[in-house]
């Protein structure tokens, strides 16, 4: 390529393709696109800044200490450098043609501001000459020839020996890069310029690993502490910290699984860490309770019921428990013996299970059960030795005590099932002596049984004398309702 000044002719040739472009974005016409460019990814911001959040931001559009000018991009040859200084446009900023006065390059072809800083060249258009490489030259050419004019792009001599308009320009500068937009973490969504000055596709650069203010924790430390670290602005992880250490508050706190836990009323750790009560169970004190059943904790935790109250369905219920009773008799003698006498009567405050009959060797007599804090209960009766009639079961609700047999010696046995409600159970337990004497004395009932009292049979074939004591098994307290 060449062109002609005065009658000199100047070849340029590739020495004008070679002109330093890479960093510089430039549209025919104007230096400036209004785009902000950078010449590398590397994670620097063209000046001097690294991404700390805390040093100057060139570029953004912003006047910041330090800067002469922000024009919102970094290029190069449009008044304000990538370092945001003032600059002045010359022939290696401008290549494509000429600096106004106010730094904008200006088609080579049209200007009428030529010259150094923008100093004006009067003839530049209008006698045949043009702006190139920041001075008026002699726009004569040759048919054929070409001359650069950025961007890709050629003017081509035409037929009258002048040079026509720049044609098949590209968008930008090869190897310019183009910051569209941010992108993933910290990241900046770019592109790069072709060696076609055509733009690649859209590429995410320079993310980092977390996404910035969030909070990542970790395990256990110090005193019911927690590792955690924080994602910087920079998108990368500060150090691991410890948070939360300390003295947990209260009676009854204690450090478990991380958390600071009132181990008197946690029901997932009562008592200690990692020790749950059971379903619809409370943690009371550090012990687990079903509120429920629970006389000590009866609709809630320290909610205790009185000394003759059970807990029943969370509310406390009175009851009575078996807690003794007596066997008052009655008797007749000869000549009266033929009949029966009247039963004996209870005393007040206690419940008459049913009267024992007692053929005595010289009378008959009958003896009343009598039981203190009884609910329920009968005597059931059948006619026989033992092996030959047995008593009927006790009915629901009552419990068997024992079977006192009237031997009469002369008539068949009455074996008598003594049955006592609430009981779990009894005995009678028997000493024997001569008949007549009435003085050895019965067993004492099992521990935690209640004796009721001592009934006397008189085994005439056997000229024994037995004396019976009445024991019966309470069950205290009583099933709730």
């Amino acid at each position: 390529m060449g062109y002609h000044r005065g009658r000199k002719s100047v070849f340029f040739g590739a020495a004008v393709r070679g002109v330093a472009l890479v960093g510089v974005a430039l549209l025919a016409g104007s230096c400036s696109t209004g785009s902000r460019r950078f010449p590398a990814v590397d994670g620097s911001t063209g000046d001097g800044a690294t991404g700390d959040g805390a040093a100057v931001q060139c570029g953004n559009g912003v006047l910041e200490a330090g800067e002469e000018c922000d024009d919102g991009n970094l290029l190069n040859g449009d008044g304000c450098s990538p370092q945001c200084q003032l600059e002045l446009c010359d022939s290696t900023t401008c290549f494509t043609g000429c600096c106004d006065a106010t730094g904008v390059c200006v088609d080579g072809v049209a200007d009428t501001a030529c010259g150094v800083g923008g100093v004006a060249c009067d003839n530049c258009a209008s006698s045949g000459y043009m702006c190139y490489q920041q001075e008026c030259v002699n726009s004569d050419c040759s048919p054929g020839e070409q001359m650069d004019c950025g961007f890709c792009g050629l003017r081509s001599c035409q037929a009258d020996g002048t040079y026509g308009d720049c044609e098949g320009q590209g968008v930008c500068l090869p190897d310019t890069i183009d910051i569209v937009d941010t992108c993933g973490n910290c990241g900046q969504l770019v592109r790069t310029c072709d060696q076609t000055c055509q733009y690649g596709a859209e590429t995410c650069t320079g993310e980092g690993v977390c996404e910035a203010g969030t909070i990542e924790t970790a395990g256990e430390c110090g005193n019911c502490g927690q590792d955690q670290r924080m994602c910087s602005p920079q998108c990368l992880w500060d150090s691991w910290l410890c948070v939360g250490e300390g003295t947990c508050p209260g009676t009854g706190g204690d450090c478990c699984d991380g958390a600071c836990t009132d181990i008197l009323t946690d029901p997932d750790h009562c008592g200690g860490c990692n020790a749950p009560c059971g379903a619809g169970e409370l943690c009371c004190n550090g012990d687990c309770a079903d509120t429920q059943t629970d006389p000590d904790h009866c609709g809630g935790c320290v909610s205790p019921c009185n000394a003759n109250q059970q807990c029943c369905s969370g509310s406390c219920s009175t009851y009575t428990c078996i807690t003794g009773g007596s066997t008052p008799w009655t008797f007749n003698t000869p000549p009266t013996d033929i009949d029966w006498p009247d039963p004996p009567t209870c005393p007040a405050g206690s419940y008459t299970v049913g009267v024992l009959t007692q053929r005595h060797w010289d009378h008959k007599r009958l003896y009343g059960i009598c039981v203190v804090g009884a609910q329920a209960g009968t005597i059931l009766t059948c006619t026989g030795d033992p092996g030959v009639c047995t008593p009927a079961a006790c009915p629901a609700g009552t419990a068997s005590v024992g079977i006192f047999v009237d031997r009469s010696g002369a008539l068949p046995d009455e074996q008598q099932r003594i049955c006592v409600g609430l009981a779990s159970g009894g005995s009678l337990n028997e000493c024997d002596g001569p008949i007549g004497n009435n003085t050895c004395v019965p067993a004492a009932c099992a521990a935690g049984d209640v004796s009721i009292g001592i009934v006397h049979d008189h085994d005439t074939a056997a000229s024994l004398t037995h004396n019976i004591r009445v024991c019966v098994s309470p069950i205290c307290p009583p099933p709730c309702p």
